[in-house]
């Protein structure tokens, strides 16, 4: 199973936040540590997105639900989501 990546939420009133806002974004930015060097690039979340393909998978998706009880999907979800993520094992 592939490792997820840490996410680390900056506050964007931070120093750090204005510093990386301020970057260049060809450039990575290198964070010193205790002694260790932490690479930080930019990634464009929407450099391959494909609005085509997006609708494409829409279209062949459609019906995926027929017969499911949305109105018990729905409950399901709303009590998944009401649940302690830290009793989740990892």
């Amino acid at each position: 199973m592939a490792k997820e990546p840490l996410t680390i939420a900056v506050d964007p009133a931070s120093e750090l936040a204005r510093a990386l806002a301020d970057a260049d974004p060809d450039v990575p930015v290198v964070l010193h540590s205790d002694g260790v060097r932490y690479t930080v690039a930019r990634k464009d979340v929407f450099a391959y997105f494909d609005p085509r393909a997006v609708l494409r998978g829409l279209r062949q998706s459609r019906g995926a639900l027929r017969g499911v009880d949305t109105a018990a999907l729905l409950a399901d979800l709303a009590e998944q989501r009401d649940q302690d993520p830290g009793l989740c094992p990892s």
